[in-house]
């Protein structure tokens, strides 16, 4: 017995759930298949969204977010997600404050929002259901083969029981490293250095500071190649983490640096005295920009699956979202013989490329500084805060040269 589909979407995070409602909302049959035994949970992530002003700037070659992000006015798929984000806001940031290696500080204005991304997830997927999707989750994709002009594809259940899917498309919205995008033999081209493994953890009974400021410290003793974070999600709740690169790991154990950080940094670990925490959740980002491969056949890549992460900064749910979105018109279009799917690669060079390929730059160029503290405590300096706003935000360089001589 097979289950039939048009559309096979493997992952139910934030780019297969915008790709599965904007296929549905096509007018096609959708399938979605999530490893996890309950969508959303648990949460490796931040759960910081940028809002509309700032994402209009880092991506100002996509329309469609406009339409797609927080605006929607016509796009039902945009209203859906729309009401999912504004209804999991827990939180809103004002400002951005970096702690250099010695603890120098640097502030700047950013617009953004913390939201509970669990109640985010479920809220899409309960959308998607209720236009007719299916979602099946604790299944796992094992298998694919061709047959007769349609993929089929052996899914395994947490429980051992296996089961078929014939689907006409795959979308491998299942994160990074992609489980589907190996069986297919997709190749994402990064060396260790490209990737970072992050360790989070949700901490309770703590006081912030300043509840609508987001802290990100920069240290080779605990973050080394990446950077670790404060996202309030109250004043007595955030999200706690830090990023190591895989090139690092096995000299430095990436749970001893979270736990060292929690304990010993000179300014944060004063907020962690009597907190309590949540088991720490890891998960490996993709630093390296897009993947090799993002479609091969009638398969392919949305989110982090396709290296659609900010490499300065490790950003990935507004990429997701635009990427899912983007995904789903197309893949609605070819299976109505209007488009090829290569038209899917075109937009991302397009519209979401440039963007990701200045991130990698000046992440190149903060790894060559990081080598010597003393440099990287200058060049910090020389930047100020506007221009370390300027990298992290990801602005074209014309905007931070602007900043540092013509204002």
């Amino acid at each position: 017995m097979y289950d039939e589909c048009d559309v096979l979407v493997v992952g139910a995070g934030p780019s297969g759930l915008s790709a599965a409602l904007s296929i549905i909302l096509n007018g096609l049959k959708v399938l979605i298949v999530e490893r996890k035994a309950e969508v959303g949970i648990p949460v490796k992530c931040g759960e910081l969204l940028p809002n509309i002003k700032e994402v209009e700037n880092l991506l100002p070659a996509i329309n469609t977010v406009k339409n797609m992000y927080m605006q929607f006015k016509k796009d039902k798929t945009g209203e859906m997600i729309k009401d999912a984000i504004e209804n999991a806001v827990v939180n809103k940031i004002k400002k951005i404050r970096l702690y250099s290696p010695n603890n120098n500080t640097f502030e700047f204005n950013f617009d953004g929002i913390v939201i509970n991304r669990e109640a985010f997830e479920k809220s899409l997927a309960i959308k998607a259901k209720n236009l007719g999707a299916i979602l099946k989750t604790s299944t796992t994709v094992e298998a694919v083969s061709e047959e007769n002009g349609h993929y089929k594809v052996s899914v395994i259940s947490n429980s051992g029981g296996k089961s078929f899917v014939k689907a006409r498309f795959l979308i491998g919205a299942d994160g990074f490293p992609s489980n589907l995008a190996k069986i297919m033999k997709m190749k994402h081209g990064y060396k260790k250095n490209d990737m970072v493994l992050c360790a989070q953890k949700r901490i309770a009974n703590i006081k912030i500071m300043d509840p609508d400021v987001v802290e990100m410290y920069l240290s080779e003793k605990y973050a080394r190649g990446g950077y670790a974070w404060i996202i309030p999600k109250s004043d007595e709740k955030a999200n706690v983490g830090l990023g190591v690169r895989l090139s690092y790991i096995k000299a430095i154990p990436i749970l001893d640096c979270l736990e060292t950080f929690l304990k010993s940094h000179k300014i944060a670990s004063h907020y962690f005295i009597k907190a309590k925490s949540m088991p720490a959740v890891l998960k490996i980002i993709p630093v390296g920009g897009l993947v090799n491969d993002i479609v091969v056949d009638r398969v392919l890549l949305v989110g982090d699956a396709a290296g659609l992460v900010i490499p300065i900064n490790g950003s990935g749910i507004p990429t997701a979202l635009a990427s899912g979105y983007m995904a789903g018109k197309i893949v609605s279009k070819c299976a109505k013989g209007e488009y090829n799917l290569s038209a899917y690669v075109s937009v991302l060079r397009k519209s979401i490329k440039p963007m990701l390929d200045r991130g990698y730059l000046y992440r190149k160029l903060f790894d060559a500084l990081r080598s010597s503290t003393l440099l990287f405590e200058r060049t910090l300096k020389f930047l100020g805060s506007s221009g370390i706003a300027n990298i992290i935000k990801c602005d074209p360089f014309t905007k931070i040269v602007q900043n540092l001589f013509f204002e």
